[in-house]
């Protein structure tokens, strides 16, 4: 069947696992007919370039920051372009999507959450609040943010969806086949993924990090993700790294357009988060057959990992347990995937109301 739908997907212009999810159920959208245009919320469009389809038009609508008139500017896109729906999957972003397709009428929008609400600013959690009831879909990416979602945000159970985040298996199967990073010298390599921030957990893995090199002395830990060095906490991993004489060992590799690679050929990746939306790192380092370290900082965790099989659950925060984990995940092998990712038709049958 022939789909001529259009639909804007509003998207900022840097790369994080938010943006991954919004680009993969585009891909769905995109190979069930539906006429798709990116649209990025920036001064630039900078790595955001690097996901998206290259044969799919992109449109750049400069903003200094989010408070620069974005509605203003949605709103003329919006009158412009007529789109059937409009998505969007950052917090921040959903609010302004929703406004500007009320102000111009005849648009629907589905929108994602992408954390939940116990990381929200007050003042974009006020927006959420009085925008939200104007969707036509929300999703979230589990049942516990669904709930929340309902209850503080007073919405009808019916307009909020809970869909397991997906998995662009295709793209991950192509690029995790790319040559390993790692140098041939290296023993044990441990990998932590994840723009800095003290949610994320590098300062705690770090620390775990230290006790595990009294026990394998060779090993090794590289942290992926984009980071600022005048931010204070990147300042405060650095220093520790420094002061323990961990810079030989401990590897800061930046932000990186194949993380799967790194995944596919470390000996075990770690979560060490304190509070997690649902970790798209973790589950695709599942899918690539890495065992894995993970937080309870969620309970989705505990369905996503089977622990002892897969992976090793420790308690958010307990340096201890997660060295010892991270020494007892390396010896995990042959396992199968324990996370259902959302199919296409869980995101398709939003789009067809």
């Amino acid at each position: 069947m022939t789909v001529s739908k259009k639909i804007l997907v509003v998207l900022p212009s840097n790369v994080g696992g938010a943006e991954r999810v919004t680009v993969t159920i585009s891909g769905f959208l995109i190979s069930a007919g539906y006429d798709v245009k990116y649209v990025i919320l920036s001064d630039r469009i900078g790595s955001i370039k690097d996901i998206l389809p290259v044969r799919q038009t992109t449109e750049l609508v400069k903003i200094r920051n989010i408070w620069d008139f974005t509605i203003t500017k949605l709103v003329k896109l919006l009158r412009r372009e007529r789109p059937a729906y409009v998505f969007s999957s950052l917090r921040y972003i959903n609010p302004r999507v929703l406004m500007a397709a009320k102000i111009v009428g005849g648009i629907k929008v589905v929108v994602r959450n992408d954390n939940g609400l116990l990381t929200a600013r007050w003042d974009n959690k006020l927006l959420m609040r009085l925008t939200y009831r104007w969707a036509n879909a929300i999703i979230a990416q589990q049942e516990e943010m669904r709930q929340e979602l309902i209850q503080e945000m007073h919405l009808p159970e019916k307009k909020v969806h809970a869909i397991n985040n997906p998995l662009s298996t295709h793209e991950i199967d192509k690029m995790m086949n790319a040559p390993s990073p790692y140098p041939e010298t290296v023993g044990k390599k441990y990998l932590c993924a994840g723009r800095f921030f003290y949610n994320k957990g590098q300062d705690l893995v770090c620390e775990a990090f230290k006790e595990v090199l009294a026990q394998i002395p060779n090993a090794h830990l590289y942290l992926l993700g984009k980071y600022d060095k005048e931010d204070p906490y990147f300042i405060k991993v650095n220093r520790f790294i420094c002061d323990h004489h961990l810079g030989d060992q401990v590897h800061l590799i930046g932000h990186e357009s194949n993380p799967f690679k790194w995944m596919r050929h470390c000996d075990c990746f770690v979560l060490p988060s304190r509070y997690e939306g649902t970790p798209n790192s973790l589950i695709e380092a599942m899918y690539v057959g890495c065992p894995v370290v993970a937080t309870r900082c969620i309970p989705m965790i505990e369905r996503m990992v089977k622990n002892g099989y897969n992976g090793i659950l420790v308690e958010p925060e307990n340096i201890h347990e997660m060295a010892e984990g991270m020494i007892k995940a390396c010896d995990l092998h042959d396992f199968k995937m324990t996370y259902r990712p959302g199919t296409p038709q869980d995101f398709l049958t939003l789009f067809e109301q």
